[in-house]
Protein backbone atom coordinates (compact mmCIF):
# COMPACT_ATOMS: atom_id res chain seq x y z
CA UNK A 1 0.00 0.00 0.00
CA UNK A 2 3.07 2.53 0.38
CA UNK A 3 4.45 2.09 -2.62
CA UNK A 4 1.13 2.68 -4.44
CA UNK A 5 0.84 5.87 -2.21
CA UNK A 6 4.41 6.95 -3.30
CA UNK A 7 3.98 5.73 -7.20
CA UNK A 8 1.05 8.10 -6.96
CA UNK A 9 2.94 11.33 -5.37
CA UNK A 10 5.58 11.16 -7.87
CA UNK A 11 3.39 10.75 -10.49
CA UNK A 12 1.57 13.63 -9.59
CA UNK A 13 4.59 15.35 -8.76
CA UNK A 14 5.59 14.43 -12.81
CA UNK A 15 2.62 16.29 -13.81
CA UNK A 16 2.51 19.37 -12.66
CA UNK A 17 6.30 19.54 -13.00
CA UNK A 18 5.81 19.07 -16.85
CA UNK A 19 2.53 21.67 -16.96
CA UNK A 20 4.80 24.44 -14.99
CA UNK A 21 7.26 23.98 -18.14
CA UNK A 22 7.08 26.64 -20.81
CA UNK A 23 9.14 26.65 -23.90
CA UNK A 24 9.83 30.07 -25.83
CA UNK A 25 10.94 29.51 -29.29
CA UNK A 26 13.73 31.49 -30.96
CA UNK A 27 12.00 34.28 -32.59
CA UNK A 28 10.03 35.29 -29.32
CA UNK A 29 10.13 36.17 -25.80
CA UNK A 30 7.75 35.45 -22.98
CA UNK A 31 5.90 38.02 -20.67
CA UNK A 32 4.99 36.40 -17.36
CA UNK A 33 2.28 37.86 -15.62
CA UNK A 34 1.53 36.87 -12.05
CA UNK A 35 -2.22 36.12 -11.00
CA UNK A 36 -2.44 36.27 -7.65
CA UNK A 37 -0.58 37.65 -4.01
CA UNK A 38 -0.45 41.03 -3.14
CA UNK A 39 0.08 44.36 -5.80
CA UNK A 40 2.61 46.64 -5.40
CA UNK A 41 1.00 50.05 -5.39
CA UNK A 42 4.61 51.86 -6.85
CA UNK A 43 4.20 50.04 -10.10
CA UNK A 44 1.39 50.54 -12.18
CA UNK A 45 1.63 48.66 -15.38
CA UNK A 46 4.71 45.98 -14.68
CA UNK A 47 6.62 45.26 -11.30
CA UNK A 48 9.89 44.43 -10.66
CA UNK A 49 9.04 42.40 -7.51
CA UNK A 50 7.76 39.19 -7.66
CA UNK A 51 3.96 40.71 -6.74
CA UNK A 52 0.93 40.54 -8.58
CA UNK A 53 0.81 41.55 -12.03
CA UNK A 54 3.06 41.66 -15.29
CA UNK A 55 7.08 40.59 -14.38
CA UNK A 56 9.76 43.04 -15.22
CA UNK A 57 11.57 39.99 -15.89
CA UNK A 58 10.76 38.30 -18.77
CA UNK A 59 11.49 34.79 -20.49
CA UNK A 60 14.45 34.84 -22.78
CA UNK A 61 13.80 33.21 -26.21
CA UNK A 62 14.92 29.89 -26.94
CA UNK A 63 15.06 28.50 -23.96
CA UNK A 64 13.18 26.44 -21.22
CA UNK A 65 11.61 27.63 -18.15
CA UNK A 66 9.34 25.86 -15.17
CA UNK A 67 6.71 28.33 -13.45
CA UNK A 68 3.94 27.34 -10.79
CA UNK A 69 1.20 26.36 -12.64
CA UNK A 70 -2.09 28.23 -12.50
CA UNK A 71 0.41 31.49 -10.42
CA UNK A 72 2.00 32.46 -13.45
CA UNK A 73 0.84 32.81 -16.95
CA UNK A 74 2.85 33.63 -19.84
CA UNK A 75 1.79 35.09 -23.20
CA UNK A 76 5.01 34.62 -26.31
CA UNK A 77 5.23 37.85 -28.49
CA UNK A 78 7.70 38.47 -31.00
CA UNK A 79 11.26 39.33 -30.34
CA UNK A 80 12.24 42.89 -31.49
CA UNK A 81 15.16 42.65 -33.56
CA UNK A 82 16.73 46.48 -34.85
CA UNK A 83 17.86 46.22 -38.22
CA UNK A 84 22.02 46.72 -39.58
CA UNK A 85 22.46 50.65 -40.01
CA UNK A 86 18.96 51.78 -37.96
CA UNK A 87 18.59 52.98 -33.81
CA UNK A 88 16.32 51.38 -32.02
CA UNK A 89 14.31 54.39 -30.36
CA UNK A 90 12.97 52.92 -26.71
CA UNK A 91 9.50 54.35 -25.09
CA UNK A 92 9.41 52.95 -21.02
CA UNK A 93 5.83 52.60 -19.91
CA UNK A 94 6.98 52.08 -16.78
CA UNK A 95 9.34 53.69 -14.19
CA UNK A 96 9.89 56.81 -12.13
CA UNK A 97 7.63 60.01 -13.24
CA UNK A 98 10.35 62.22 -15.57
CA UNK A 99 10.65 66.03 -15.22
CA UNK A 100 8.56 67.61 -17.78
CA UNK A 101 11.90 69.94 -18.60
CA UNK A 102 13.59 66.92 -19.65
CA UNK A 103 12.88 65.55 -22.71
CA UNK A 104 14.78 62.11 -21.87
CA UNK A 105 15.29 59.44 -19.47
CA UNK A 106 18.29 59.17 -17.65
CA UNK A 107 20.49 56.17 -18.39
CA UNK A 108 19.74 53.08 -16.47
CA UNK A 109 22.40 50.12 -16.68
CA UNK A 110 20.04 47.42 -17.88
CA UNK A 111 21.60 45.61 -20.78
CA UNK A 112 20.16 47.27 -23.39
CA UNK A 113 16.68 47.10 -21.58
CA UNK A 114 16.96 43.20 -21.75
CA UNK A 115 16.97 43.23 -17.87
CA UNK A 116 13.45 45.06 -17.09
CA UNK A 117 14.39 44.42 -13.17
CA UNK A 118 17.37 46.51 -13.45
CA UNK A 119 15.45 49.27 -14.82
CA UNK A 120 12.96 50.20 -12.46
CA UNK A 121 14.99 48.81 -9.55
CA UNK A 122 17.55 51.81 -10.63
CA UNK A 123 15.29 54.56 -11.65
CA UNK A 124 14.26 53.97 -15.05
CA UNK A 125 11.87 56.94 -15.69
CA UNK A 126 8.71 56.88 -17.82
CA UNK A 127 8.51 57.98 -21.51
CA UNK A 128 11.75 58.49 -24.70
CA UNK A 129 15.04 57.55 -23.31
CA UNK A 130 18.17 58.50 -23.95
CA UNK A 131 19.97 55.50 -24.02
CA UNK A 132 19.19 53.55 -27.89
CA UNK A 133 19.53 50.36 -29.44
CA UNK A 134 22.30 49.91 -31.78
CA UNK A 135 21.79 47.79 -35.21
CA UNK A 136 21.80 44.46 -35.28
CA UNK A 137 20.19 43.87 -31.69
CA UNK A 138 17.69 41.83 -30.34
Amino acid sequence: MGIVVLVLLVLVAAGAAWNGRVVIPPDQVGIVRRRAGRADPTFRRITPHDTRGLQARTLPSNGVSWLVPGLYSVVLVPLVHVPEGMVGLVTAQEGRGRPPERPLGLHVDCDSFQDGQAFLSGGGEQGRQVTTLAGGQS
